[in-house]
C-alpha cells in the first residue's frame, strides 16, 4: 500500500505530473486535437516555469515554514529529542558504500544533536530503510554512524530504524519515548503534517524546525530563472500539502 502510494505520489506531483501533461499533450496531437494539444502543452510548460522559479516556490512554502516558530525558551522543559529521518542516500562512497544521510537529514541529525547537546538530554533518531531496497540500512543507522562522526556519546542515543513515514514515526517513538516534552525536529516544511501525527499520540511535542527552503525578497533577476533547488521546495510544499489533508481526514 506504501509503495502504491509512492508511485500515485510520483505521478501527482512535479516532475512526474509535467511527464504526464506533455505525454497526454502529445497523445492529443496524435489524435488529430492539436488545438486541445497545443492548450495543454503550453499551460503545463507555463506551470513548470512558475513552480521552477524562486519567488513562486517561497510563495508555496512559506505557510508551512512559519507555521510553528524557531526552539525558544520551551526547550528547558525538553526530556529528549527526537529527529525524524528524511532523504537517505544508500551506497555512499565515503561511508565505504554503507548508507548516509542525504542533505536535509543531515540538517535536522546535526541540529537535533546541538539541541540535545546543550540541553543535556537524550538523542532519538526515527527513519527506516527504503522500500525499493531490500536489505537496505535504515536512516537510523546511517544517522548513528554520523553522530558517531560528530563525537556524540552513543550511550545518549535510541535509533528506531523500523518507520517508513511520518505516522510511523510517531507510533514507534511513541513506544520508546517516556511520557515527558518531547523536542521533534524536522525540517520547517514538514513540521506541520509532523505536529498533526503526533497529537495522534501520547506525546507531549516540542516544535523545533530547521532545514529552511524559503529565501524570500528582495529577489533578483536570477531569481526568476527555473532552478532545480525552487522545483524541489515547490514539490515539498505540494507533497505536505496533500499530506496534510491526508492526515487530518485520518
Amino acid at each position: 500500500m506504501l509503495l502504491l502510494g509512492k508511485i500515485l505520489g510520483f505521478l501527482a506531483f512535479p516532475p512526474g505530473v509535467i511527464i504526464v501533461l506533455l505525454g497526454l499533450s502529445l497523445c492529443l496531437f496524435a489524435a488529430n486535437r492539436k488545438r486541445a494539444g497545443l492548450i495543454l502543452g503550453a499551460s503545463t510548460l507555463g506551470f513548470f516555469y512558475l513552480i521552477s522559479i524562486q519567488p513562486v516556490s517561497d510563495l508555496l512554502i512559506f505557510p508551512l515554514e512559519s507555521r510553528y516558530p524557531p526552539l525558544n525558551e520551551e526547550r528547558a522543559q525538553a526530556a529528549a529529542v527526537a529527529v525524524l529521518g528524511g532523504d537517505l542516500l544508500q551506497h555512499s562512497p565515503n561511508y565505504g558504500s554503507r548508507a548516509a544521510l542525504g542533505p536535509s537529514s543531515s540538517i535536522r541529525a546535526a541540529y537535533g544533536a546541538s539541541v540535545a547537546r546543550e540541553l543535556m538530554i537524550p538523542l532519538y533518531y526515527s527513519g527506516g530503510a527504503p522500500l525499493e531496497s531490500p536489505g537496505a540500512e535504515s536512516g537510523a543507522t546511517a544517522a548513528g554512524r554520523f553522530w558517531s562522526g560528530l563525537g556524540v556519546d552513543p550511550k545518549t542515543v535510541t535509533l528506531e530504524g523500523r518507520s517508513d513515514d511520518t505516522t510511523q514515526n510517531a507510533l514507534f517513538l511513541e513506544a520508546l519515548v517516556p511520557p515527558q516534552p518531547l523536542i521533534i525536529v524536522t525540517s520547517a516544511y514538514h513540521m506541520p503534517r509532523s505536529v498533526l501525527a503526533f497529537k495522534k499520540t501520547r506525546l507531549s511535542t516540542i516544535p523545533a524546525p530547521c532545514d529552511y527552503r524559503r529565501q524570500g525578497p528582495p529577489y533578483k533577476i536570477l531569481d526568476f530563472l527555473p532552478s532545480p533547488d525552487a522545483l524541489d521546495s515547490s514539490y515539498q510544499a505540494f507533497h505536505e500539502y496533500v499530506g496534510l489533508l491526508y492526515y487530518s481526514m485520518k
